[in-house]
């Protein structure tokens, strides 16, 4: 009788988990993106690289990231990594 009544509060905890968890959002974003046209920011007005809306869009980012051709275990390197464009 115990272990049945156990086995029910278990399984009833694991439940209301279950529907905690997908009640909270995973992110914060809109489907749209930014939406504020009325700025000077030229990443808000033009849209970002995953919701570019202007196709004459003035922002781009350019990343350059420098590898060596092998890697040895336990060897110490040196990455660089080069950023450009962007949002000023």
């Amino acid at each position: 009788m115990i272990t049945m009544n156990l086995r029910k509060l278990s399984i009833g905890f694991l439940i209301a988990i279950l529907v905690a968890i997908s009640a909270f959002p995973t992110g914060n974003g809109l489907p749209t993106g930014i939406t504020d046209q009325n700025t000077t920011d030229t990443v808000i007005a033009n849209g970002c690289t995953c919701h570019n809306t202007n196709t004459e869009a003035t922002s781009s980012v350019i990343v350059n990231l420098t590898l060596p051709e092998n890697f040895t275990s336990g060897e110490t390197y040196t990455l660089i990594l080069n950023i450009s464009g962007g949002p000023n």
